[in-house]
């Protein structure tokens, strides 16, 4: 899995770099998280990294070798893991995790939660984006969705899932929202549609404003808190 993680798969999602979402991820961890020292779960290329370093201690997990050079050349301050079993023990105050868990087996996401769990403090929290299966969005489009146009996505969860899984180990939720119906249209093939769904969408980006009800995107956003002492 590794191995598709290259400079192709970056160039071809738009993740390399800086994007417009990345203000309202910021917004919901300054509101929502204690930003004294954080660690973005999956960083990618370090773009996120960059945006948090202005409101605390921030480093990185990546697997990804290509990723990951290019997120310590851009964040020379932060330090960088690329195996579970380094995560140091009870260090972060938060954990950030951004598109990532539909990226791994689901054979392997307890350990995962269970090594992250690990990291944090007590009482620290998970922040958590995902697709949201069985969503609107989803429901809509069927199988033209956003979240099957990636070939590495294995592991598409509900609502549901993802709260089962977050209780069993031993979370309790704060907020959940969503990032709304951008990738549209829904109901015609009028590009005007798909411009009046995107409006709500950046409103809540720029202002981190909740404007739209939960299942009503292609996106699950979750901010936990770690009640269970590891």
């Amino acid at each position: 899995m590794v191995q598709s993680f290259d400079k192709s798969y970056y160039a071809k999602n738009g993740q390399q770099d800086d994007r417009p979402a990345l203000g309202w991820y910021k917004r919901l961890a300054q509101k929502y998280l204690d930003t004294k020292h954080l660690l973005d779960f999956g960083c990618g290329t370090g773009t996120l990294i960059s945006r948090l370093s202005t409101i605390g201690q921030i480093d990185g997990f990546e697997t990804s070798e290509f990723a990951l050079d290019r997120a310590k050349i851009r964040n020379p301050m932060s330090t960088f893991y690329c195996q579970l079993e380094r995560l140091p023990i009870k260090t972060f105050s938060a954990v950030i995790s951004i598109h990532v868990i539909e990226h791994i087996n689901p054979s392997d996401l307890d350990q995962a939660i269970e090594k992250l769990t690990q990291s944090l403090i007590l009482g620290g929290r998970l922040m958590i984006v995902t697709p949201q299966f069985n969503g609107f969005a989803h429901k809509r489009l069927g199988i033209n969705w956003d979240g099957f146009s990636d070939d590495t996505h294995c592991n598409l969860m509900t609502t549901a899932n993802i709260r089962q899984l977050l209780l069993h180990h031993g979370y309790e939720p704060i907020k959940e929202l969503t990032d709304g119906p951008w990738n549209g249209p829904y109901f015609t093939t009028l590009k005007l549609e798909k411009l009046l769904f995107q409006i709500p969408c950046a409103l809540q980006v720029f202002t981190g404003l909740k404007l739209m009800p939960l299942s009503f995107g292609e996106s699950y956003v979750g901010i936990w808190k770690s009640i269970k002492e590891k």
